[in-house]
């Protein structure tokens, strides 16, 4: 899985990135982007930090001096960013059970050539990525924004606090991702996308972390319009009449838990997916 989280500055993206970062259990690779600031608590340069905790600063408004300057202060360190930054992320590049962080890709960063290809790379790759990117429609970006094989995240001020757990979902159930065939894949983050465009989280993290499973180990059973799924804790049944989809489930009916949360469940989740081939 590939996503992007963008908005405004200071609205939490590293946070987050920080966070899911911390709870992954597999290979991690990538750049964390630290602020840099003096005596006095101001701000005057970025470092790159690595999983391991290797540091090299990037910009500076005082001990750097180069022909790349970002908002007229921010000397910016191209061979850090060429060898450091990009060797950093390099690292992770088809790794299907590794997570990638970039944070971020950003004007900086996109003075070097270097940088833009490997994130080009790294997008078409099986890796995972998590990763930050400029607000603003930078020219440059709108490639990687609107990579089919990306999933692009808008962080609100009503949506930070919930996306560490989301993401970490996602992330940690990535290997029955990569499991399913190509045409799948391309639906799981059409529909994905969708959701995360209506806020609708707990279909995202039924979906990866339920319905992709039942498909891959094969828990969905019938034919034609009437469907058995073999769910974590008894079974359910799922009908379809010509586009639409009924389930027995405490989700889709908004019972119990689900209170007035009622919405597509697993099973029919699960039951779109496998008709995909």
């Amino acid at each position: 899985m590939k996503i992007l989280l963008t908005g405004k500055p200071g609205i939490g993206k590293s946070t987050i990135l920080d966070l899911v970062k911390k709870d992954f259990a597999g290979e991690k690779f990538g750049i964390i982007g630290r602020e840099i600031r003096n005596k006095e608590g101001n701000r005057v340069g970025f470092e790159a930090v690595s999983h391991k905790g290797k540091r090299k600063t990037y910009a500076h408004t005082e001990d750097l001096r180069s022909d790349y300057v970002v908002v007229e202060k921010y000397f910016v360190d191209l061979e850090v960013i060429d060898n450091f930054v990009v060797s950093e992320i390099r690292k992770g590049i088809n790794n299907p059970k590794a997570l990638v962080f970039i944070d971020e890709i950003g004007r900086m960063q996109a003075f070097s050539q270097r940088f833009l290809e490997t994130v080009s790379e790294i997008l078409t790759s099986n890796s995972n990525v998590l990763a930050s990117i400029v607000f603003d429609p930078e020219p440059w970006s709108i490639k990687f924004k609107t990579n089919d094989h990306v999933i692009l995240i808008h962080v609100s001020k009503s949506n930070r606090n919930e996306l560490p757990r989301v993401l970490q979902t996602i992330y940690d159930n990535s290997d029955y991702f990569h499991k399913l065939t190509p045409k799948q894949r391309e639906f799981v983050i059409r529909l994905a996308k969708e959701y995360f465009d209506n806020e609708k989280y707990i279909q995202v993290s039924k979906l990866f972390k339920n319905a992709i499973p039942y498909v891959v180990q094969e828990k969905i059973n019938g034919k034609s319009s009437k469907f058995k799924v073999e769910g974590n804790t008894r079974q359910h049944f799922v009908k379809q009449e010509k586009d639409k989809f009924l389930c027995d489930c405490d989700l889709f009916n908004g019972r119990g838990q689900y209170g007035e949360l009622a919405g597509e469940c697993s099973h029919i989740q699960a039951v779109k997916l496998s008709q995909i081939h």
